[in-house]
């Protein structure tokens, strides 16, 4: 059985992702989404976050999970922040 982790909020994924992971705020999307972004080996990382303090659902955690993959971020470095 896996290590069980805290489900973040939104408000506390934007909070890691700039402070701790170098991301900045590109501009807002649709909606109230807020899009980071990062530069890391020759292409950009780009995810939206929905900044309300709402529990994220799976669904857009595993996406946020997917593009930190693509540049290196490991889903445990990433979730033992919270």
């Amino acid at each position: 059985m896996g290590v069980k982790y805290k489900r973040p909020t939104g408000k506390e994924v934007l909070r890691v992702l700039e402070k701790e992971f170098g991301f900045e705020r590109v501009r807002h999307g649709k909606g109230s989404h807020i899009i980071l972004r990062k530069y890391v080996a020759g292409k950009y990382a780009t995810i939206p976050i929905p900044p309300y303090s709402g529990v994220l659902r799976n669904k857009l955690l595993g996406l946020i999970i997917r593009e930190l993959k693509e540049i290196g971020i490991t889903k445990q470095e990433f979730l033992s922040k919270f």
